[in-house]
């Protein structure tokens, strides 16, 4: 039976990887219960300052373009 990567949609997979960032334990999978190694917590807090500069990205293109919810028009 073949390996197959199951994708979660990001914001629930950046809200799983920042309660375990959080708690510094595996919450999930084969290694759950096991403390995150100082590369793994790493890789969360990278990948969760990656979610938070593409929102503001957003945020700011859909600003420029007067998409923004209560901004100008």
């Amino acid at each position: 039976m073949p390996f197959k990567m199951k994708w979660k949609v990001p914001n629930k997979r950046a809200k799983q990887w920042a309660e375990e960032r959080k708690n510094k334990v595996h919450m999930k999978g084969k290694k759950e219960g096991q403390q995150l190694t100082p590369y793994e917590a790493g890789m969360r807090s990278g990948y969760l300052q990656c979610q938070t500069d593409h929102a503001e990205t957003y945020k700011y293109i859909q600003g420029k373009q007067g998409k923004a919810k209560g901004g100008k028009k």
